[in-house]
């Protein structure tokens, strides 16, 4: 699709089919440092009863580079496979969970593979743990670590606690890391670094309901966050997590609404501490259908000057899902962008760098509350022409502003770091 989220036939910018024998369908999809396109998925074969992972890699043409299956050399093999990521040399890893048939009865269990980002051949793979299942993967770029989050059964009952994994790169370890059961029911969907190797993850956990569960922990381990929260007094599941420019975490996922009978998308943004109120918060759904989340990527704003537009300072949320009418059983995908700036559902703070934070009161009034900047010129003529554009005059921009081009030098630090009334 077009970044501006254009998705008729005609707007497409390219389109890829592939057909296996059976049954096929996509779990995750990343571009490599090429921007060539790996997809990972599944694919069902109805005779004999079998699934098996699937990774398709193309050029960003569309252009094959191959097609790769796996099924551990089981013709019976009963696995699917959930998340990838790629490493800083593009190599892909894989979780997933299958099936284990214990004679009389089965259960689960984890695996976790890397595959060749060259031809997708298989580096290493490992098992862990009966009863375990693996939803969500990270690799850390500047470590020697990836981590895995999902789920491992408390017993009889069929309750489970959220468990991380840390495994080495090279596959030598792989072991629990990390195993939070507060409660009396967990899930593990999704799973996030921040800049400082943090560990972030999303699911839920149920008191009385099911609630979103954002937790983060430190590279050595300590529990650094823990949010719950309940928009409805109903079910909320978080199912997708991303970190923004600044480090702010931005879960989305699905809460189910009482008074319309329907399930929503409900998506977020917290600090990185994971403390206070969500920055913002965005319900989207309608009366006659349900929408569920199933994941989440962050954009900083460009400079894109070949439609006279910058963006540097806005940040752009990506969810991709699906919406289901129950009178018609009717399945659609959806995608949704959020520009989180100053005007729509996100009043309350926006972005020009890693250092300068704008705060808004309204759409036309802007508080600086930060540091020095650089190109203070561009950011204002971008708050005025985007927010408030019948305040813009390009010709007049000096004294629409109140600085003049000798006040504003690149080299120069604006030592006053409240300034405020800027129009």
């Amino acid at each position: 699709f077009r970044r501006e989220g254009n998705y008729t036939c005609s707007s497409c910018v390219k389109t890829f089919t592939y057909n296996s024998r059976g049954s096929d369908q996509v779990a995750k999809i990343k571009t490599d440092s090429n921007n060539n396109v790996v997809l990972l998925g599944n694919s069902y074969y109805s005779d004999d009863n079998k699934y098996e992972w699937r990774i398709l890699k193309t050029y960003d043409d569309g252009d094959l580079i191959f097609n790769k299956t796996f099924d551990n050399g089981d013709s019976n093999y009963q696995g699917k496979a959930y998340d990838l990521d790629l490493d800083e040399n593009d190599n892909i890893y894989v979780v997933g969970t299958e099936i284990v048939d214990l004679g009389g009865s089965t259960t689960t269990r984890m695996r976790v593979a890397k595959f060749s980002g060259n031809d997708g051949s298989l580096i290493w793979t490992r098992i862990h743990g009966l009863g375990e299942e693996g939803y969500g993967i990270v690799v850390d770029k500047n470590s020697n670590w990836l981590y895995i989050v999902g789920t491992e059964l408390l017993g009889a009952g069929g309750n489970k606690s959220l468990i991380v994994l840390r495994c080495k790169k090279d596959g030598s370890s792989c072991d629990k890391w990390q195993d939070y059961h507060k409660h009396s029911d967990q899930r593990g969907y999704d799973i996030a670094l921040d800049s400082k190797s943090n560990v972030f993850v999303s699911g839920a956990t149920k008191q009385v309901n099911w609630n979103y569960l954002i937790l983060k922990w430190s590279s050595s381990s300590m529990l650094l966050g823990e949010k719950l929260y309940d928009a409805y007094n109903t079910d909320e599941f978080a199912k997708g997590i991303a970190i923004d420019a600044l480090n702010r975490v931005v879960v989305t996922g699905t809460t189910y609404n009482p008074s319309t009978g329907h399930y929503e998308i409900l998506t977020q943004k917290y600090k990185n501490d994971l403390t206070g109120s969500p920055i913002w918060s965005a319900i989207y759904g309608e009366d006659d259908k349900d929408y569920y989340a199933e994941d989440v990527t962050c954009e900083r704003g460009k400079n894109r000057s070949d439609i006279g537009l910058d963006e540097r300072f806005m940040d752009y949320v990506y969810i991709g899902g699906y919406k289901y009418k129950p009178d018609t059983d009717d399945f659609d995908a959806i995608f949704l962008r959020y520009r989180e700036y100053c005007s729509g559902p996100f009043p309350n703070e926006t972005i020009f760098s890693d250092e300068d934070v704008f705060s808004t009161s309204s759409t036309s009034t802007f508080l600086i509350r930060s540091v020095h900047f650089k190109e203070l010129r561009s950011v204002c003529d971008g708050l005025l022409k985007n927010c408030a554009s019948n305040y813009y005059n390009s010709s007049k921009r000096n004294s629409k502003i109140g600085f003049s081009s000798s006040e504003v030098e690149p080299e120069k630090l604006i030592r006053d770091k409240h300034l405020t009334g800027l129009r």
